[in-house]
């Protein structure tokens, strides 16, 4: 129930059951200008002196899938999970989810410290939290990211090679849990572009990259 998104990883000792991971993208501020909303992507402004901004919930409140989404559209770098009972009960689970690394070159290409959600962050994170269940939520298929979360989609950029590689790079590090957003692949979707034939090659990958 913690989201990555990012460079970073911490772990605070004196409050029970509070622990943070974060890293969604470069430092930035957010401004909304007349008739922009969450909804439209915002604008990036100077780099901002704090390099945490983020905010604290509870495991119940990632019911709202698209909670790393939002922050990372606010210009968030954390998201913070407090559990008032039980500190292990929020260390025992990393979702990761790169939403600013690149998409046409395989993520195992991207470990210098200029890109973005670049592949190191997902290592620190593993120092941390539990491969076994830690789980992966990638963009492959987010229509809506490639958009820049704006209406009319644009058509996905679909790179078969990228998500296969993508794929051994991350059961190469023990993760075994593995999902994308498939947002805005919907009936107007289909009517502009034809059928995505790319689900049919995405539920097929996770076949090929184990064999």
């Amino acid at each position: 129930m913690t989201a990555t998104r990012r460079e970073f990883l911490k772990q605070t000792a004196g409050l029970a059951g509070f622990a943070v991971s974060g890293a969604f993208g470069p430092r930035r501020e957010t401004v909304f200008a007349k008739g922009e909303s969450e909804n439209t992507l915002p604008r990036q402004v100077s780099a901002s002196a704090f390099e945490t901004r983020g905010v604290v919930l509870v495991p119940e409140d990632f019911t709202l899938s698209d909670w790393p989404e939002r922050a990372a559209r606010a210009g968030l770098t954390t998201l913070a999970v407090h559990h008032p009972h039980s500190p292990s009960a929020v260390v025992q689970f990393l979702e990761y989810a790169p939403i600013h690394r690149r998409y046409d070159i395989p993520y195992a290409d991207q470990a210098g410290a200029e890109a973005p959600d670049a592949l190191p962050a997902l290592d620190r994170n593993l120092m941390v939290f539990p491969r076994e269940t830690a789980q992966v939520l990638e963009y492959w298929l987010d229509a809506s990211r490639f958009s820049k979360w704006r209406r009319p989609a644009e058509k996905l950029p679909w790179h078969r090679d990228v998500f296969i590689s993508d794929l051994k790079t991350y059961a190469a590090r023990g993760i075994r849990h593995v999902t994308t957003f498939a947002v805005w692949v919907d009936a107007e979707y289909v009517k502009t572009y034809g059928e995505p034939s790319f689900l049919t090659e995405y539920g097929a990958g996770f076949l090929q990259a184990v064999t």
